[in-house]
């Protein structure tokens, strides 16, 4: 191997675990990194990040996981102050949907404690009907009393 596929190997593997800026195994950069450059060439790659301090290596069982150090990683203070105030911002919109979506459903659960138009127009035809049987009722009894009035009977 050439002296400078490994020093591209090196860089590659530092620029994808500086941006992923997380715990990987050998064989998942490997995977990462699909066929561009083969298992060996990676690991010997992580070794030498790690002798350059540039990588840390952490022994999880029989497993090797490698991360970047986050010792030469400059923070920016004026940048991590915008990110704070865009998740201060974001939390704020949370709790407002959550309050909204409360609501929500305080007025749902409202609504569906009413009779909804069809049932009242149902209810509304039943007691029509009755209004119309007791009219029915009402004038037949109208017209025995009539009859019997007539006749001499009283009530």
């Amino acid at each position: 191997m050439a002296k400078s596929n490994i020093d591209d190997a090196k860089l590659e593997v530092k620029r994808f675990l500086i941006h992923a800026n997380r715990p990987y195994s050998c064989t998942d950069v490997a995977n990462n990194f699909q066929n561009k450059f083969n298992k060996s060439l990676i690991q010997k790659s992580l070794d030498s990040l790690v002798e350059q301090n540039d990588v840390i290596e952490k022994l999880n069982g029989k497993q090797k996981i490698y991360f970047i150090s986050q010792e030469n990683t400059n923070f920016n203070e004026e940048s991590m102050k915008k990110v704070q105030e865009k998740i201060e911002q974001h939390n704020q919109l949370i709790e407002e949907l959550n309050k909204s979506i409360a609501e929500k459903r305080e007025k749902l659960n409202a609504l569906k404690s009413y009779v909804s138009i069809e049932e009242l127009q149902d209810c509304l035809a039943r007691l029509q009907a009755q209004v119309d049987e007791l009219r029915l009722q009402s004038k037949e009894y109208e017209s025995k009393c009539s009859a019997a009035k007539k006749y001499g009977c009283r009530d």
